[in-house]
């Protein structure tokens, strides 16, 4: 508090139902007289209409990210040109059950079953050194 006695101020802490002075008495001293409360609170509450909308994305979400972590995704393409027929495939994991699904398919037919490129690559460079 300042005033005209004491220009550079005193300090005093103010509490409801206490008063603290940390630097000794006073010389002047402010306190509650009375306190009145209303019970009222700040807090509104509103019901979201987009929680079960969250939901569902989320567990849309999980199915495919289940979906895409565990479950193998396989394509196999057969194509004829003249009279070859081209095979082509693609995995997003697990390259040899990829070559068994094609030598399933391919068994009892007189089709060959297709050499891997990077494969046939590695031997020819060992083949070379």
């Amino acid at each position: 508090m300042y005033t005209p006695d004491t220009p550079d101020g005193e300090v005093s802490f103010v509490g409801i139902q206490t008063n603290l002075e940390p630097l000794g008495e006073n010389e002047y001293k402010m306190t509650f007289v009375d306190l009145e409360t209303n019970h009222v609170t700040a807090l509104v509450l509103r019901k979201d209409y987009t929680f079960p909308l969250l939901i569902i994305g989320g567990i849309i979400f999980m199915i495919g990210l289940i979906q895409g972590s565990y479950w193998a995704h396989r394509r196999i393409w057969f194509q004829q040109v003249d009279n070859e027929f081209i095979i082509a495939g693609h995995t997003n994991k697990n390259y040899l059950s990829l070559r068994k699904d094609i030598d399933e398919i391919l068994e009892g037919t007189t089709i060959p079953s297709p050499i891997d490129q990077l494969e046939k690559e590695e031997k020819d460079k060992e083949t070379t050194n």
